[in-house]
């Protein structure tokens, strides 16, 4: 499908159209013609076109936009001459009767504090407000602002119930590889997916070997204390005897006093502590593996010969084959967590009466989806014949399936006006990717093409500029 130049004033008002609406095209101005042709032409009164947009400083500006022009386009019509605004002039020229036009916009003016101007999560508290006893909702839930302590007490009992019996080693890896020291530390990882329905965590195969590579690994590790044990002087030793072969550069004589304090370090523990074994750099240089490579020992002089250093090898390799496991086991138990979160949380949001702005998305998601008899749907599209949504770009995957299941038929005049360049709330949920999935669903597609912010010496400027890159 194609995508047409949009003029607000000659635009079928009818299916689903998707306006692209780059920064300066007047994406505001476009809004309100086709709320002030609704009006007229459609005789709906301010309470019948549901208007939406994303934030509450942006509600308030487009509610004072719209009614100034509701105020001016009357004040024109009464007058019944010439008008060089470039909004109302396209209306006095569209041949509306006159009278009729008067009375439909003074009603508008007189009715504007019912207009259905809402931000999407206050359309649908709106709803599920209205909706209650209908959808089984009960009604005397509180708005939360922050659901944030909810998720806090339930990252507390889920990090009891998963980490205090857990195996030292896993807990230990989870410190060190994904930094969960804590109950807080899993809430910060859980805050962005808990309530997020449709964020999916790809999970692989889960590891079925993890304890066994556990018992391989700790048994390697108690291997290597043993020898250290044993053997640490003769290690020393090998390591400062200027006659070792080893490559000074690689191996300084000055931090081998260090090394043997850390493996004294390591060893003296009765857990392997995998962040300390990853952090050492000398785990991995005194491997067997290590010392026969290039580099590691001077030109013509033998690899250094110990048990120990057989001994580190044994043991980075089960660090790396239980490091690889854990890997696996962890992401499928983040989406365990993530689910156990969202669960807790909603049952304790039930127990509390309360719910949080993005339960407003998705208990309107569920009452629409549960709607098997379309009662729910028919009623909204009553209520709100017709919709002009701004600010598309930022809506989510749950905001979109709500407008698409009350208006996905294409039988009332829908706008989705938005810039996909300007999609700055994908930290709240946004997608862009909901955006492109309405923009392939739309019954016609339009662009707003005139910059009104710039002259077109500045944009050649700008284009100029930018073609260069690259050169």
């Amino acid at each position: 499908m194609s995508t047409r130049p949009l003029d607000p004033f000659a635009v079928p008002l009818q299916g689903i159209n998707l306006v692209e609406a780059a920064a300066g095209t007047g994406k505001t101005w476009t809004i309100t013609a086709l709320y002030l042709r609704l009006l007229l032409e459609l005789d709906l009164p301010v309470a019948r076109i549901l208007v939406v947009t994303y934030t509450r400083a942006a509600t308030g500006e487009l509610r004072q936009r719209l009614r100034d022009a509701l105020v001016n386009t009357l004040e024109a019509f009464d007058r019944q001459d010439i008008c060089a605004d470039p909004m109302v002039a396209p209306l006095l020229a569209a041949g509306y009767d006159k009278p009729a036009a008067v009375h439909k916009l003074r009603r508008a003016v007189a009715d504007f504090d019912q207009a259905a101007v809402f931000t999407i999560h206050a359309f649908c508290e709106r709803v599920l407000s209205d909706s209650a006893f209908q959808i089984g909702m009960a009604l005397d839930t509180e708005l939360m602002p922050d659901d944030e302590p909810l998720l806090a007490e339930i990252t507390d009992d889920l990090w009891r119930q998963a980490v205090y019996s857990a195996s030292t080693c896993w807990v230990n890896w989870l410190s060190s590889r994904e930094k969960l020291c804590s109950a807080d530390d899993l809430r910060e990882r859980l805050s962005p997916l808990v309530g997020k329905p449709f964020i999916s965590i790809a999970t692989p195969a889960d590891a079925k070997d993890l304890a066994a590579r556990e018992n391989a690994l700790t048994q390697a590790f108690c291997d290597a204390a043993e020898c250290w044990d044993v053997h640490r002087d003769e290690v020393n030793a090998l390591l400062i005897d200027p006659e070792s072969g080893l490559h000074r550069n690689r191996y300084r004589i000055k931090s081998m006093a260090a090394w043997i304090r850390e493996f004294d370090a390591i060893f003296a523990q009765s857990f392997v502590d995998i962040g300390r074994l990853d952090t050492f750099p000398g785990v991995r240089k005194l491997t067997r593996t290590t010392l026969s490579e290039p580099g590691a020992v001077k030109k013509g002089a033998s690899v250094p010969q110990h048990a120990f250093f057989d001994h580190l090898d044994d043991l980075v390799s089960r660090l790396d084959a239980y490091g690889e496991a854990a890997q696996s086991r962890f992401i499928n138990w983040l989406r365990e967590m993530r689910l156990s979160a969202d669960a807790g949380q909603r049952e304790l949001k039930a127990q509390r009466g309360v719910q949080a702005y993005d339960d407003l998305l998705l208990n309107l998601n569920a009452a629409l989806s549960a709607d098997s008899s379309g009662t729910l749907v028919a009623r909204l599209r009553t209520d709100y014949p017709a919709a002009l949504l701004d600010e598309f770009q930022d809506t989510d995957p749950v905001q979109y399936k709500i407008f698409s299941t009350i208006y996905g038929d294409g039988k009332q005049p829908v706008f989705m006006v938005g810039d996909p360049k300007q999609a700055i709330y994908s930290f709240r949920g946004a997608d862009v990717f909901a955006y492109l999935k309405a923009r392939q669903s739309a019954t016609e597609r339009y662009t707003l093409d005139t910059n009104h912010r710039a002259t077109a010496d500045l944009v050649t400027a700008v284009n100029t500029l930018f073609s260069l890159c690259g050169r």
